[in-house]
């Protein structure tokens, strides 16, 4: 057991995996601190913008109000009438309504309705009388002016203020309603002339009271994840909104006594000893601010949860890294134990040992391959110098009787073909078994075969390199019927193939197509394999030695020499063509010949050359 780990620990692969694997776990951390930092930040800046946007769209909706009050108050003096009835209200001594014409009070109750209809927000609007210290009040629900007491809402801030714009907290004026329910209200307001009494002297003031619905609304549907807190204060602390509705900071409830946290327009403030995200807008011309207040500890609750995300992903990630470092080296170690065993047995003089074979395609399974295809070399080797001594020996005392009787090479092949076999090399035994039957057809004396017989003939030629390359090799025929009785010069397909496996062929995934097809009397056959593919330099000279025809033929079989023969017997209209291409793996040969018989060819050919059959 110490030895294996020992083994296992002290291997190059396994030290290059473990050194990758810690690259990885470092490079996932610090990703993981990193990722974690921008989650956080991420989150806050999310969340805050999100306040922002909505801070903006309630300052632009309360400022919107502040804009609209003037032009309700443009209403009061664009028509005399109005203007007349609301001047009578204000500059005559009595303080009850009905001293008023009621044609004055009709315009002045209808001028209101109308301020009313301009905007659903408008609650009720109130009007109050310097001289008489009177304060009015409309309500579009009842449609009367009522006359208010002094301890109404509003009454104390109209009474005492003397600018041109006044802003006033948020009441509740559920009274003018006769409601039992709360219902608050903001108001606007500032003086109104008269007829005769200026702005200075102040005749009286109007306030429009705005129903805090309106601004809720603003806060609706905004995507806010966190509870916030939105106000509208005045300088002084005066409370005009609260999305909380807390206004019991003091003792009438409409005064926010922490305005000394608010100093800046943004950051994070302590109130009451709870932090708070906030940021406001302030409008220095009306004298209010507009904010926001976020608990910080909310937000952080959420950043608690993405840091636990990131770190369980972290440590899951670097736990399945350090488990595949595990996994991955026990089977290398595993499959490189079969290599040091392969060649221990082979080490023993154990020849016949291979490593089993394997369906992956990985680096241990290449090694494997060619450890293999060596020990097939090597016993090939082996077995040649036993079977050259035989042969040697057979020469020697049998030298005369070969040269004279072919049967005698048939004999002796047989005899190594059994005496492989009684060894158990089967393979070897079967490739002695095909040289014979090849050998035997090449000495025919036929020139002439059908293409059934020259298929058969290429047949036994591929089932040799067959089980030379250990199967790695395949072949398939296609050929019609109709054109296996047609005759063929010996030996023409034969050198085709011969020229693939010797320039062409692959390590692997060899694969040869031969197929045929006749049309108006002439047969063209096509070789074409998968193989390494020819470079345009050397396809260009075998085209050139191709094109050129010679009378004679020159000795051998290749393309050259097969392409002549077949001029010579069919006329230059025949021969070879070849197509090939290093981008596009394999390379297509196509014989192209005359639909003869093997009779009618002969005569051809005899007719054609005088009697000479040398092809």
């Amino acid at each position: 057991m110490k030895k294996i780990k020992t083994r296992f620990t002290n291997r190059f692969y396994n030290k290059l995996m473990l050194l990758n694997t810690g690259i990885i776990c470092v490079v996932t951390l610090i990703y993981g601190i990193i990722a974690f930092i921008n989650a956080i930040n991420y989150e806050r800046v999310m969340h805050l913008k999100t306040c922002e946007d909505t801070l903006n769209q309630l300052h632009a909706s309360y400022h919107g109000k502040q804009e609209n009050y003037t032009n309700l108050m443009y209403t009061f003096y664009e028509d005399s009438t109005n203007f007349n009835a609301i001047s009578t209200l204000l500059e005559n001594d009595s303080y009850s309504l009905s001293a008023l014409d009621p044609f004055d009070l009709q315009r002045i109750t209808m001028l209101l309705s109308s301020l009313c209809n301009k905007d659903s927000d408008i609650h009720s609007i109130f009007i109050y009388k310097a001289n008489t210290k009177t304060l009015y009040a409309y309500n579009p629900g009842s449609s009367i002016i009522k006359m208010l007491n002094s301890d109404s809402p509003f009454y104390q801030d109209l009474a005492g203020k003397d600018l041109r714009r006044t802003i006033h907290s948020a009441v509740n004026v559920s009274f003018l309603e006769n409601n039992s329910t709360p219902v608050f209200a903001y108001g606007i307001g500032g003086n109104i002339s008269t007829a005769n009494i200026s702005f200075q002297k102040k005749p009286g003031s109007v306030m429009v009271a705005y129903n805090i619905s309106g601004l809720e609304r603003t806060l609706q549907n905004r995507g806010l994840q966190f509870p916030a807190r939105f106000m509208i204060l005045t300088f002084d602390g005066k409370v005009i909104f609260d999305s909380e509705k807390k206004l019991s900071e003091s003792p009438d409830g409409t005064e926010f006594m922490y305005m000394d946290k608010l100093q800046n327009s943004s950051g994070l403030t302590e109130i009451e000893k709870t932090k708070y995200y906030f940021s406001s807008i302030k409008d220095e011309k009306r004298g209010y601010m507009t904010l926001y207040l976020v608990p910080k500890n909310e937000v952080d609750k959420t950043f608690n949860y993405f840091s636990v995300v990131i770190i369980i992903g972290s440590v899951t990630f670097i736990g399945l890294s350090v488990s595949l470092y595990i996994l991955s080296s026990r089977l290398s170690t595993k499959r490189i134990g079969m290599l040091e065993e392969a060649m221990t047995q082979i080490g023993s003089n154990n020849l016949s040992y291979r490593i089993p074979r394997s369906r992956r395609t990985d680096e241990f399974s290449f090694i494997a391959e060619r450890f293999n295809e060596m020990c097939d070399e090597l016993e090939d080797k082996v077995n040649k110098v036993y079977i050259y001594d035989l042969k040697q020996k057979s020469a020697e005392l049998y030298a005369l009787q070969a040269s004279i009787n072919p049967h005698f090479l048939y004999n002796t092949l047989e005899a190594i073909r059994g005496r492989l076999a009684m060894d158990g090399n089967i393979d070897a035994a079967e490739m002695v078994v095909l040289l014979s039957k090849l050998y035997r057809n090449q000495i025919k004396g036929k020139m002439f075969i059908t293409l059934r017989e020259e298929i058969s003939q290429c047949n036994i030629y591929l089932e040799l390199f067959s089980i030379r390359y250990d199967g790695n090799f395949q072949c398939s025929f296609d050929l019609p019927p109709e054109i296996m009785k047609y005759g063929i010069p010996k030996n023409t397909l034969q050198p085709i193939l011969e020229n693939y496996l010797v320039h062409g062929i692959r390590e692997k995934n060899n694969r040869v197509w031969i197929t045929g097809e006749i049309h108006d009397g002439v047969i063209e056959i096509t070789v074409r394999d998968n193989g390494r593919g020819i470079n345009p330099d050397t396809l260009r000279k075998i085209r050139q030695s191709l094109k050129e025809f010679r009378e004679t033929s020159s000795t051998g079989f290749g393309l050259s020499n097969v392409n002549e023969r077949l001029r010579i017997v069919y006329g230059p209209e025949f021969g070879l063509s070849i197509q090939s291409s290093e981008e596009t793996p394999g390379t297509s040969v196509t014989v192209r010949i005359k639909a003869l018989f093997v009779e009618e060819l002969e005569k051809h050919y005899q007719a054609k050359t005088g009697g000479f059959t040398d092809v």
